[in-house]
């Protein structure tokens, strides 16, 4: 199973703009979303990932609420970096400068899931990682979506990511991700 990572990285790798947009085919962005990035981006160029909040919306367009990720401002990254803590955007939200994806090597292949936790993560060494705090995307829950089918594994992306940075930061090696699922797999449920 190829996931997301090998589209997302075969799109990226053809772009050729400095910006680059993510929206999966089920998704639909606001009218002004694109806009609203490209202004945040060449305003702040210490920004090098900008997301949004977006809506979980039926199949019939129903609105079933809002989801938020993401720092509020370059102040608030910036915060939130200096605690060690992640700081990602929602992926299907989310504009990148080309450059920085390109310099910190894009998609890693080995998280299926998930795969822009890690990326959103290398990518904040470079720079500021926001969200704009209104939706300018809905994503469209049904029985098939990716969103559905991954969570849990991207549950562990998010652990393991969160382990990785509070390893490197104490200057020590952490393990790679394969190790880090196999400890999971063997410690105790409850501890």
């Amino acid at each position: 199973r190829l996931g997301v990572v090998h589209p997302n990285a075969f799109g990226m790798d053809q772009a050729r703009a400095p910006f680059v947009g993510r929206l999966d085919a089920d998704d639909l962005a606001l009218s002004d979303r694109l806009e609203r990035q490209v202004a945040l981006l060449e305003e702040h160029p210490d920004v090098v990932v900008v997301g949004s909040n977006a809506r979980h919306v039926s199949s019939d367009g129903e609105i079933l609420g809002i989801m938020t990720a993401g720092p509020e401002s370059v102040d608030e990254f910036h915060r939130l970096y200096a605690r060690g803590e992640l700081t990602m955007v929602l992926d299907g939200t989310s504009m990148m400068r080309k450059e920085t994806y390109d310099a910190v090597g894009g998609y890693d292949p080995q998280f299926v899931s998930a795969p822009e936790v890690d990326l959103h993560c290398r990518m904040a060494e470079h720079g500021a990682v926001v969200s704009i705090q209104d939706p300018l995307m809905s994503y469209r829950l049904h029985g098939g979506s990716n969103v559905d089918s991954v969570f849990f594994s991207g549950r562990r992306v998010h652990r393991y990511v969160a382990y990785r940075q509070r390893t490197l930061r104490k200057g020590a090696i952490p393990i790679d991700f394969s190790s880090f699922v196999a400890a999971e797999h063997h410690a105790p449920l409850l501890e």
